[in-house]
């Protein structure tokens, strides 16, 4: 048999060709995984960081998948004033930018003639480093804009006052004029006198309004906003009686006084409280709240004059099943319910509301934002009922992207730092003067945002409903409102 070497020869090349084309298909979308996942590399004794964001090519998989569960440490070879490139090759994977609809103002993005250095006042240390690790991976999210270059620096609080001073000096050592952060209230405070005489702009991530200032402008969630939101559901749908369940601690009695000023407003609307803490018995207090044994005296009573109706023996054997199926008769002592609690928690609560005959069924029962995220549980008691949030339902994509890539969920200081990056970069132009912006609407990826005339930041309130197993838009706050 004669055999035609070069016929072998291209058949070889032919194959060759179509396994290089398979192998790297198959592998591209595990590629682009690990890269994103490579973790940043900080050095914990240090608190000045330089955070660059550019494009790099892709690195194989495995000299990266490593790295995810790595504590953070300084790189071997990072440059001067610890400068750490963090690649973000496929930007699919990153967020899509906002479309902008803000009148009045153009895009700022070209009136700058260098780079917009941003500081980020981020807890690396100490007992916030896990809540500091998670928003590190925000910025490692964010996408390179093409037309706009952005230089974070990260400046390490180590989750205390005295460090979020010593990080904001090394900021001003940097010359950084414009600051996200901190994430509390006291490490915020702490910053107030040092912002002032340096005149520099800090963007807090706290909701404490008492901080406002000149100078710092606070971006964290609005209490008051959600809870005034929520009350006005309630009204939308005649309601005239609310109870509220909070704890003893801060955000309990945040609640607790936003809804005593809330109630000096809506003189129709009647309140009453229950305080959960150590010292009570919840089961015990619930059954009261709930007013469970008035309700079972109620059917008692109609039961037994039921009996001594004088109609049809088929009529009363009617009449008397119908309301042996029920637990308890009569209005309950609210027609709304506020649940200020989440979690474990909160799930408790619903369920000894239900076996006290308080279920969606017979009362509007909300929830607020540390709600959120809660509808990944499966537990029943949630079906029917709502919560208020500041962000809308397009914000699942950046949740996926963000849970697969760091195998776990954002939080809201995840959403509201990417929209202050976003709003930072669109306003870039106006930083130093911000009473131009002021009261624009900017609609940004998770919700409409402005900044108000008294420092912070007022949000778009959306009111969702979980229904068999699904969220939903059930009501909206206007920011035009607020």
């Amino acid at each position: 048999m004669i055999i035609d070497t070069k016929m072998i020869i291209g058949l070889l090349k032919y194959f060759f060709l179509f396994f290089t084309i398979f192998a790297f298909y198959g592998c591209q979308i595990n590629e682009t995984l690990s890269v994103i996942k490579e973790s940043i590399k900080i050095d914990k004794n240090k608190s000045d960081y330089v955070v660059k964001i550019e494009e790099k090519p892709i690195i194989e998989e495995t000299k990266n998948e490593s790295l995810l569960n790595e504590s953070i440490n300084q790189p071997k070879n990072a440059k001067s004033k610890e400068e750490i490139i963090i690649p973000i090759e496929n930007k699919d994977l990153a967020l899509i930018y906002p479309k902008i609809k803000k009148k009045g103002l153009e895009s700022s993005e070209n009136k700058l003639d260098k780079n917009l250095v941003v500081g980020l006042l981020l807890p690396i240390t100490g007992k916030f480093s896990k809540l500091g690790e998670k928003l590190i991976n925000t910025v490692r999210l964010f996408p390179e804009n093409n037309n706009f270059n952005i230089i974070f620096k990260i400046y390490n609080t180590n989750s205390t006052s005295k460090g979020a001073r010593l990080a904001l000096r090394q900021g001003l050592a940097d010359n950084v004029k414009y600051y996200i952060g901190p994430i509390s209230s006291k490490e915020t405070y702490a910053l107030k006198q040092i912002a002032k005489r340096n005149k520099i702009t800090i963007f807090s991530l706290s909701n404490d309004k008492t901080n406002e200032s000149q100078n710092i402008f606070i971006s964290g969630i609005s209490t008051a906003s959600e809870l005034s939101c929520i009350i006005e559901n309630i009204i939308d749908k005649n309601g005239k009686n609310v109870g509220i369940i909070h704890d003893d601690g801060k955000y309990g009695k945040l609640v607790k006084n936003n809804i005593n000023k809330l109630s000096e407003e809506n003189e129709g609307i009647s309140f009453s409280f229950l305080e959960k803490s150590n010292l009570i018995n919840l089961d015990d207090e619930i059954r009261k709240f709930s007013g469970y044994d008035k309700g079972v005296i109620t059917l008692k009573k109609e039961i037994e004059n039921v009996k001594n109706l004088d109609i049809e023996d088929i009529d009363l054997t009617y009449r008397l099943e119908k309301l042996e199926k029920l637990e308890t008769l009569g209005e309950k002592p609210f027609d709304s319910l506020i649940i200020a609690q989440s979690g474990n928690d909160l799930i408790e609560i619903l369920a000894l509301l239900a076996f006290y005959d308080v279920d969606a069924s017979n009362v509007n029962i909300f929830g607020t934002n540390i709600w959120e995220g809660i509808h990944l549980s499966d537990e029943d008691v949630l079906d029917n009922t709502f919560y208020a949030s500041r962000l809308s339902n397009k914000k699942e994509k950046y949740k996926e992207k963000y849970f697969e890539l760091f195998r776990s969920y954002p939080n809201n200081l995840n959403y509201i730092l990417t929209e202050l990056i976003h709003f930072l970069i669109y306003n870039a132009g106006y930083l130093d003067d911000l009473k131009k912006i002021k009261n624009a609407i900017y609609n940004g990826n998770f919700g409409s945002i402005k900044l108000s005339e008294g420092g912070y930041f007022e949000r778009e309130i959306f009111i969702n409903e979980f229904k068999n197993g699904l969220l939903r838009q059930n009501f909206t706050c206007s920011i035009q409102n607020i």
